[in-house]
C-alpha cells in the first residue's frame, strides 16, 4: 500500500484539474472508466469519440500495468504529470501509451505544443530533452494522431508554442502559474 500525504494530495487534485482541461481544450467529452475498465484506471476518465483514456500520474501505477490496460482495451492512454521544465517553469509531461496495429508503443516526456492561442494543440517530444527521438501527435476531438512532422520550425517557435500551451492550459484551469 502506498501511503498518501498532503503533497501526494495536491498533485493529484492539480492532475485532476489539468486532465479536465486538457480534455475541454481537445474537444473530448470523457466520462469516468466504468467496472468495463481494468481497476487500475478507476479513477481515470474515458472519451468514447477519442478512443482514449485520460488521467493523471499515481505513484502507485505502474507504467507497466498501464501498458498491458492498452493491450487489453486496445485504447489510449494519456497520462499528465504536473512538473517543472528547464528553467524551473510549472508545466506538464504527458507520457501517451498507444495501440496501433496490434502493438502498444510507450511515448515518455511530451509537452503540450500551440502556435498561439487559437491554433490546434499537439503532442510533442520536449524539444530540450535530446535523448527522446522526435514525435509529433496532433490533438483532435477525435483522438491522437501521429504526424510527420513537427509543427514548428525553429528551436525559437518550439519553445514559444511550449510556454504558449502552458499558458493555455493554465488559463482553462482558471489558476495562476506559478
Amino acid at each position: 500500500m502506498v501511503y498518501v500525504n498532503e503533497e501526494d494530495r495536491q498533485r493529484i487534485s492539480d492532475g485532476e484539474d489539468a486532465a479536465r482541461a486538457l480534455a475541454k481544450m481537445g474537444g473530448w467529452t470523457t466520462q469516468p472508466c466504468d467496472g468495463l475498465f481494468p481497476q487500475i484506471l478507476s479513477q481515470y476518465r474515458y472519451s468514447e469519440r477519442a478512443g482514449l483514456v485520460l488521467g493523471h500520474w499515481r505513484r502507485e501505477i505502474s507504467f507497466s500495468k498501464l501498458i498491458e490496460a492498452v493491450r487489453q482495451l486496445r485504447t489510449d492512454i494519456l497520462i499528465l504529470k504536473p512538473g517543472r521544465d528547464t528553467s524551473r517553469r510549472k508545466t506538464y509531461y504527458l507520457s501517451l501509451i498507444l495501440a496501433r496495429a496490434g502493438e502498444v508503443r510507450l511515448h515518455r516526456g511530451l509537452r503540450l505544443w500551440s502556435a498561439d492561442f487559437d491554433s490546434p494543440l499537439w503532442v510533442v517530444a520536449d524539444p530540450r530533452d535530446r535523448d527522446l527521438d522526435p514525435c509529433f501527435f496532433s490533438i483532435r476531438s477525435t483522438g491522437v494522431a501521429e504526424e510527420a512532422g513537427a509543427p514548428f520550425g525553429d528551436p525559437v517557435s518550439a519553445e514559444t508554442g511550449l510556454r504558449i500551451a502552458d499558458l493555455r492550459w493554465v488559463a482553462e484551469i482558471g489558476g495562476n502559474f506559478v
